[in-house]
This record gives structure tokens, C-alpha cells and sequence, in this order.
């Protein structure tokens, strides 16, 4: 009698999980895009996982915050969209319908948000993408339901759900501590959200309405999750690798040019750290990363160069200052070309010449700094 009651006020609140399956198609046609750029189902490029909105410190903190939503739709194989739709469908059939159909989206976000502000906290140089903080927030909220409303769940279904639940998390933060990729920090940043706020959202089965916002409890949770991630926010370093140009006041379009080297380096030196970071774990065939540095990469620094060469600005420290930042992105420039010959030739002089074209570059850059 409990237990069929129990399923009759499960269901009450939603005969459908229409946000669950809304996601699983959203993160499904994210998955057919960018394997189709990438031209491979198993494994996707970070190139095009930047492009198409990775989470990555660099570009993050410069203006582009979004990625920490787009990187929540975007996977890196088929096996690793596999996983997540899985643990997605099993956790949502229940949550969406104990949390309600707008307090599992804003569960699912909002634990999404705060795994992902802590990857870019925990390891600021890496590239990341999944929904796995977002599927963490939404065991951490089951868990926080059955701590908040025990009451709601019958004892034998309460010790059934607990078990799997701990099952899964645990499972899946020893698998990320023994190999090596995984991303746990979002793991735990987003457990830890979506523990905090399914405890704030949490509303007893018999409730009118599955979700009180404006009540002290939702509030709390909210604004500790809110002031957890400003913490994490404000302790990624300020300067971050592939962002390093400094800003210097400038005349004749120079300002504009060194914003956008700023990002542009920023995206290019993601990509490369990528690409390379792919072909040492021989997840990417060393053909196609010498392709993608000489056809996309070397030309988008060229870009840089030309933009920089046509600049006209006073004569003395503006003209000197642009002299030296088109040194600065040839040598950048230079440097990329020689890692390509290097990985295609197996040229161990030529990676030699590429590390010592990159010392030049950083020095240069170093030495613009501290004028």
C-alpha cells in the first residue's frame, strides 16, 4: 500500500520527464554536429570542441563565459555521451519528477554551472566538455531529497535508491582519480551543487506544488551555490596561458589589434596544447595534428602578423611596441610550423628549433611587459 501510494504521488507530479528527454535530444544533436566536423564518432578533436564552445580558462576568463553552459551539451566520443545519457535517463525518471519539471532544469544547470566553474578553478590550462557535472548535481539532489524528505519515500524504495546512488558516485570519482582525463573536479562541483540546491528545492511528495522558490530554504541554497562559484571565480589565476599579451595603451587601431591577438592567441594556443595533448595520449594520429597546425593554425597567426604590419602609429614608443609584437607572433608563428615539421619529419633538431623560437617569443613578450 505504501509503496504503490508512493508511485501514484511519483507520478502525479509528472506522467512524463519531458526536461529529461528535452536534454537527451539536445545533448544528442550537439553530439551528430560536432562528430560530423570532426569526422569521427569515437573521438572528437579539441579543435573542434573549442570552436563549437569547450570550457577553457583562458578564453573563460577573457569574455567568454558561455562556455560554461555550452560545455555542458558537448561530448568528447561516443562513449563518453553514452555514459552520461545513461546515468541521465536512470537519475532523471525519478528526480525530474520529485523536483518537478522546473526545479530539475534549474538543478541540472545550476549543478552544471558549478562543476564547471570548478574545473576552470582546479585546473585552469585544461579543456573540458560533458554533461557529467550536471548528471553529478542531479545524483547529489536525489541524495539531498532523501536526507531532506525521508518521510516521502518508503523505507524499502529509500534504501534501494541510496544504494545505487552512492553506488554510482562512488564508482565514478574512483574511476576519475585512476584515469587519467576525467575531469572530477566538475565531478565534485557539481555533486556538491546539486546537493545544496535539491536540499533548498526539496518539497514533500504530498505538496501542492513541487517547487517553492521564494521559500528560505530554496534562497539559502541558492546563494550558497551562488557564493561558492564567485569564490572558485575569483581564485582562477588572472593570467592564464595563452593569454599573456600585455595591454598597453596604443594609437591607430593598435588597441583593437592587441584585443583581439589577446583572444586570438588565447583560442590558439588551446588548440595546439590540444592537439599535442591528443597525439602524446595517441588519441589523435600525428598526420592529422601536422594538418590541422599547417592548414588552420599557422595561417590564423599569419592573420595576427598582417593585422599588425598594417597598423600605422606615431613614431617612437607606440611604433616601437608594434614592431615588437609582429616579432612576437612571426617567432609564435615560426614556432608552430617548426613543432608541425618536428611531429611529421620525427625531427628531433627541428623540435629543438620550434622550443628555441618559443623561448624568443616568451622573452620578447617579457621584456614588453616590463617597459
Amino acid at each position: 500500500m505504501e509503496h504503490n501510494r508512493f508511485i501514484d504521488l511519483l507520478y502525479g507530479r509528472a506522467r512524463r520527464v519531458h526536461v529529461t528527454t528535452a536534454l537527451i535530444v539536445l545533448n544528442a544533436l550537439a553530439f551528430v554536429v560536432s562528430a560530423g566536423m570532426a569526422g569521427n564518432v569515437m573521438q572528437i578533436g579539441s579543435a573542434v570542441l573549442l570552436n563549437l564552445g569547450a570550457n577553457h580558462s583562458p578564453l573563460v576568463m577573457h569574455g567568454e563565459a558561455w562556455r560554461l553552459v555550452t560545455a555542458m551539451f558537448l561530448h568528447g566520443g561516443l562513449l563518453h555521451i553514452g555514459l552520461n545519457m545513461f546515468a541521465l535517463y536512470q537519475a532523471g525518471q525519478i528526480v525530474e519528477r520529485l523536483y518537478g519539471a522546473t526545479g530539475f532544469l534549474l538543478l541540472y544547470l545550476g549543478a552544471g554551472l558549478a562543476g564547471n566553474v570548478a574545473s576552470v578553478w582546479w585546473n585552469p590550462n585544461g579543456i573540458s566538455v560533458g554533461a557529467s557535472g550536471a548528471v553529478f548535481g542531479i545524483y547529489g539532489a536525489l541524495l539531498a531529497y532523501l536526507r531532506a524528505e525521508p518521510g516521502s519515500i518508503p523505507l524499502s524504495v529509500f534504501n534501494r535508491i541510496r544504494s545505487s546512488t552512492l553506488a554510482f558516485i562512488g564508482y565514478s570519482l574512483f574511476a576519475g582519480v585512476a584515469i587519467p582525463g576525467i575531469d572530477n573536479a566538475a565531478h565534485l562541483g557539481g555533486l556538491l551543487g546539486g546537493i545544496a540546491l535539491g536540499y533548498g528545492f526539496a518539497r514533500p511528495l504530498s505538496a501542492v506544488r513541487a517547487l517553492e522558490l521564494h521559500s528560505a530554504r530554496a534562497l539559502v541554497a541558492i546563494a550558497v551555490v551562488v557564493v561558492a562559484c564567485a569564490w572558485m571565480w575569483h581564485r582562477v589565476p588572472a593570467t592564464q596561458q595563452g593569454a599573456r599579451i600585455v595591454r598597453v595603451p596604443a594609437d591607430g587601431g593598435l588597441g583593437r589589434a592587441l584585443a583581439q591577438l589577446t583572444f586570438e592567441e588565447a583560442t590558439l594556443v588551446a588548440r595546439t596544447n590540444g592537439l599535442l595533448d591528443n597525439l602524446r595520449k595517441e588519441k589523435l594520429g600525428a598526420e592529422q595534428a601536422v594538418a590541422e597546425m599547417r592548414n588552420e593554425l599557422v595561417p590564423r597567426w599569419q592573420v595576427q602578423v598582417d593585422a599588425l604590419s598594417r597598423i600605422t602609429v606615431p613614431e617612437g614608443a607606440y611604433e616601437k611596441r608594434r614592431r615588437l609584437l609582429v616579432r612576437y607572433t612571426e617567432l609564435r608563428r615560426d614556432a608552430l610550423i617548426a613543432t608541425a615539421d618536428a611531429i611529421s619529419r620525427q625531427d628531433e633538431a627541428r623540435l629543438h628549433e620550434a622550443n628555441d623560437l618559443q623561448r624568443q617569443a616568451d622573452d620578447l613578450i617579457e621584456g614588453l611587459r616590463d617597459e
